[in-house]
């Protein structure tokens, strides 16, 4: 095969001097190319607010579609100022898999989620639940617990795949002596063919 230099307009590639051919490209993110077939979402909880120590659940998530697998690549955890603790607060934040009840889910308080492609109105088939102080989580395996500061923005990797019916729940235990934090949970999302 010969290629020769042509410049790149109507049917002859551009090719450098070097014999390379010259390409372009776009390049898109995982969650933009599920975002074009319409099968990207982001959730947030909203600000809740934690008024003690207790241990509390902020987010629960289940995949209920059987012919499809989520893809949770990472949680956004915003976290304002904490009041009432000792110098910097530092919290623990859990996310447990296996989850077998508590209030966070019975109570049932929908968290947002909207699709990332604004012309698709069909929502995921996916149980997304957020929380209030003091709601429980029942079981569950605890995946990553890292400790965080109070009034950051964090981004924490998760790369989760989420085959059928699997769930997650994210608790948040605040410092000793905590009598005011806020705090919101968010995340974008995609699903992918099962099997593929």
């Amino acid at each position: 095969m010969r290629i020769e230099g042509g410049e790149g307009q109507g049917r002859e590639a551009a090719v450098s001097k070097d014999l390379r051919l010259l390409t372009e490209a776009i390049a898109f993110s995982p969650i933009q190319m599920a975002a074009l077939t319409n099968r990207a979402y982001a959730l947030s909880t909203g600000v809740i607010s934690i008024t003690g120590v207790t241990e509390s659940g902020l987010l629960y998530i289940r995949n209920d579609d059987p012919s499809r697998t989520l893809l949770l690549p990472e949680l956004t955890l915003n976290v304002g100022k904490c009041t009432g603790g000792p110098g910097d607060q530092l919290f623990q934040l859990y996310y447990l898999t296996s989850v077998s009840g508590g209030t966070l889910i019975s109570g049932a308080s929908l968290a947002s989620l909207v699709s990332l492609n604004v012309g698709s109105p069909t929502p995921p088939k996916v149980t997304v639940y957020k929380g209030v102080y003091a709601a429980t989580v029942i079981g569950g395996v605890v995946r990553r617990s890292p400790i965080i500061q109070d009034a950051v923005t964090l981004q924490i990797p998760l790369d989760l795949v989420m085959p059928a019916g699997s769930q997650i729940a994210v608790t948040v235990t605040a410092n000793a002596s905590t009598s005011a934090m806020k705090v919101a949970v968010a995340a974008r999302f995609s699903m992918l063919d099962a099997g593929v």
